[in-house]
């Protein structure tokens, strides 16, 4: 199982939360939708990975969808020069 943490924007309420965490769990092979309203963030897992473009198909165009680029533990820095990991 994979789980990627993605930025929804355009939620303003528990009845967004509510559609999105619904929308999304319907997608096949998703097993786990967490909506964060607070952060703007859905984190899904599922047994494979995701596409950003099928998530937005599957949302009213109310919402957007952006994939999080999240560094794991000290590989890549935000001060020094670019590196191949930071450029997924």
């Amino acid at each position: 199982m994979i789980t990627k943490t993605y930025t929804i924007h355009g939620m303003t309420c528990e009845g967004c939360k509510a559609s999105v965490t619904q929308k999304l769990s319907e997608l096949q092979g998703v097993g786990e939708v967490t909506v964060d309203l607070v952060e703007g963030e859905a984190h899904i897992t599922s047994n494979a990975p995701l596409n950003v473009v099928e998530l937005q198909r599957a949302l009213p165009s109310t919402y957007a969808v952006l994939e999080q680029h999240r560094t794991i533990g000290a590989i890549a820095k935000e001060d020094g020069p670019p590196s191949k990991w930071k450029q997924l």
